[in-house]
């Protein structure tokens, strides 16, 4: 048996609604013939009288009492559907990247605040390389990155979230430090190539003609503070981490030239799915 189309459905309910053809007609912006012919369709399909005339009043009959509350209930079912359907595109999951740092230092009490806003959006989020997380957006494999400078973000939307300020750690009994020269014989900890910071900390050696002579790649900020303690290399860190390990205390920190210490913290997406983040652009524009 062929399926009901919802039309038809509606320009009954309509009618029912109304209470007959001239203002149903008027409400769905249709000829009064037009409403007509699809209510007798629908009584030929069914084999069945849905209404009956009495004076100039329009009354159903007990059959189309029935088949007005199963169509109301097609109806309702059916803008659920597309209702369900477009809130899943537009509002979540958000599929969200991030640099460690960010996520450990500032993002946790945020999210935790648009989850109380928005218990019905998901959010998945993923931490990596700035480098990284730009092409997952760019590829569509992320909604939104927060990344660190520098970074190639053109043709992505962009807004300035946070600022950190970048500090170079060494063992705590380290000589103080006045240029990367000063450096050249400690092996660099860093994270992955794509890293924002450890850019960063290759741009401020190359411009003091100091050459790296070892990196030794780690994967977490714990483990960097850890290996620098233990004397094993030096590294470079938004300030705001070392608040988020006690081994912060034995180790030394020493500032950068302002060129390299000042360091913005962007959100990035593609246009298209700047609906889709309204919610969580609306969250970070608050402040």
């Amino acid at each position: 048996m062929r399926s009901f189309d919802l039309d038809s459905l509606e320009i009954f309910t309509t009618v029912v609604q109304e209470g007959g053809i001239v203002r149903a007609a008027e409400k769905l912006n249709r000829v009064q013939s037009n409403v007509t012919t699809r209510v007798k369709q629908l009584e030929t399909r069914l084999g069945l009288t849905l209404f009956e005339r009495r004076g100039r009043t329009l009354v159903l009959t007990e059959a189309g009492q029935t088949f007005f509350a199963h169509a109301e209930r097609l109806l309702t079912l059916a803008a659920d559907i597309e209702y369900a359907m477009k809130n899943t595109w537009i509002h979540g999951p958000i599929r969200l990247g991030t640099m460690e740092s960010t996520l450990i230092t500032r993002l946790v009490p945020k999210l935790t605040q648009f989850h109380d806003l928005h218990p019905d959006i998901p959010l998945k989020v993923t931490s990596g390389a700035t480098d990284d997380l730009v092409r997952q957006v760019r590829d569509h494999r992320l909604d939104a990155a927060f990344v660190g400078d520098p970074c190639a973000i053109v043709g992505l939307e962009s807004k300035e979230i946070f600022f950190e300020d970048l500090v170079v750690i060494t063992q705590k009994d380290h000589r103080d430090i006045a240029t990367a020269q000063d450096l050249t014989s400690s092996s660099i900890l860093a994270f992955e190539e794509g890293c924002a910071y450890r850019k960063v900390l290759e741009t401020w050696f190359s411009e003091s003609d100091a050459i790296i002579e070892k990196v030794v790649e780690i994967g977490s900020y714990q483990s960097m503070i850890a290996w620098v303690a233990a004397g094993s290399g030096c590294g470079i860190v938004p300030k705001e981490v070392l608040n988020t390990t006690l081994a912060s205390q034995d180790i030394r920190t020493h500032i950068l030239p302002e060129k390299f210490s000042a360091n913005r913290t962007r959100l990035v997406w593609d246009t298209d799915n700047g609906e889709k983040l309204r919610p969580l652009l609306d969250l970070f524009s608050s402040d």
